[in-house]
């Protein structure tokens, strides 16, 4: 830290910084501390002095090179056995001190940059990168850096994968408020993926109902609230190509690397229909909706590196994709900003914020069976009511919603714009479609 210099890099981050706080946004940054990459100093360092590194003890050294031979004989150990990703070493407290004391002070740095004890300069929190990889007394003593700095400051894990073999996911419980705020819900993308991206595998409504109420019942509510509910992310392939891909297990055989019938081509229109009624779903139940950089501009794509292709900017033309990357020819799709999928996100998340009962409103199965999916939103002075059409074909029912809205004589679809008078609502919701009620204002 103390030869720590602030480069243009560094300064327009952190003008970045300041004019998201200026539009009423927050930062968080990814803390990868599990592991460096092989260009990292520190290694750069070790790998060309040895024993002699002042850094020797910051990684897992299995064997040092011997300088009277021809061959390279140093061995360490990597990521999940990536050499390119050394991994850092750890005691029974989680980081050995060196690397230890430098995460400190990456931590003070970018939380309050001038040292002023004012953070209103700095990032707004943290998303831990295989986080149930480090040992949770660290971070007990990371939380404590970053709330002593900002107490608001937002700490979520990617804490996933118990066994991947078995498809296991991790119970978070243990983990919240003595480490993370939230973590990555990848439990919730399981179950949309299993709801409607599946076919012959598909979950009814109950069974998408019931997973997510384990969940709450396993959560404390506040940090049901606080999860990230991601559909996807950089680790796994975009939700629009898991409809295209079904009956699998999610984030497995995702990829045409290890499934060479894994489809590349762009969603059809009705599963497009299906990505919408995820968002839908997405921005209406418990939690905070993380949109992975594209899903609202119409992108697709495979596990990564198809995951992370450039952004589908509005003002930018791309030529269309046409194979995969072992050069096998398809019939070419039209790449490029969707501006109708756009506006729905649009949509959703303007009502999202507009409702009280969306924000933080506790949740409540009201019917979940079959394709029919209808959950109640409420706080002490707001309720909003969700139904979903998980089915290829249109569905009409009707709905009593006297016990919930006893003083109200009109309800309106915020999607749709359409108003009902109350108690007997009959609803006609689309293929893939979905309603959100609340009283009309």
């Amino acid at each position: 830290p103390a030869t720590w210099q602030w480069t243009a890099a560094d300064s327009l981050f952190l003008e970045l910084i300041a004019q998201c706080h200026q539009r009423g946004m927050r930062i968080i940054i990814d803390g990868v501390f599990n592991h460096t990459g092989n260009t990292f100093w520190a290694f750069r360092d070790l790998q060309e002095k040895q024993e002699a590194s002042a850094y020797k003890d910051w990684y897992i050294v299995h064997r040092f090179d011997d300088p009277a031979t021809a061959e390279n004989e140093f061995r360490y150990e990597g990521w999940v056995g990536v050499e390119t990703l050394p991994e850092i070493r750890e005691d029974e407290n989680g980081l050995v001190t060196g690397p230890r004391e430098h995460v400190h002070a990456i931590v003070q740095r970018w939380m309050d940059p001038n040292g002023d004890g004012d953070p209103s300069d700095g990032i707004d929190g943290w998303r831990l990168d295989v986080s149930e990889m480090v040992d949770v007394d660290f971070w007990k003593e990371f939380r404590q850096w970053v709330k002593e700095i900002n107490p608001d400051g937002y700490i979520t894990g990617e804490y996933w994968w118990e066994d991947y073999g078995h498809n296991v996911m991790h119970n978070a419980a243990d983990r919240f408020d003595i480490a993370f705020d939230a973590v990555m819900n990848y439990r919730l993308a399981r179950a949309m993926y299993q709801f409607i991206g599946n076919r012959e595998k598909q979950i009814d409504a109950r069974g998408f109902a019931d997973s997510l109420q384990n969940q709450y019942r396993e959560y404390p509510w506040e940090r049901v609230l606080t999860c990230q509910n991601l559909l996807c992310s950089h680790d796994v392939d975009r939700f629009s190509s898991q409809v295209v891909n079904p009956d699998r297990w999610i984030d497995h055989a995702a990829d045409p690397y290890g499934n060479p019938d894994y489809l590349l081509r762009a969603p059809n229109a009705e599963e497009w229909q299906k990505v919408r009624l995820a968002a839908g779903l997405q921005m209406t139940l418990p939690g905070a909706p993380m949109v992975y950089y594209g899903e609202e501009a119409g992108m697709w794509g495979g596990d990564d590196p198809d995951c992370r292709k450039p952004m589908t900017w509005p003002e930018m033309n791309f030529p269309p994709e046409s194979h995969d990357q072992f050069g096998r020819l398809r019939e070419p799709d039209p790449v490029g900003f969707d501006p109708k999928l756009f506006d729905w996100y649009q949509s959703l998340i303007g009502i999202r914020r507009g409702s009280p009962a969306l924000l933080h409103g506790q949740i409540e199965f009201l019917q979940a069976e079959g394709p029919l999916l209808v959950f109640r939103r409420s706080t002490e002075t707001e309720s909003a009511i969700v139904v979903a059409n998980n089915a290829p074909v249109p569905l009409r029912m009707t709905l009593n919603t006297a016990a919930y809205f006893p003083e109200a004589t009109e309800l309106v679809d915020r999607l749709s714009g359409t108003v009902y008078s109350t108690p007997e609502l009959p609803l006609e919701l689309s293929n893939f479609g979905i309603v959100v009620l609340t009283k009309k204002n």
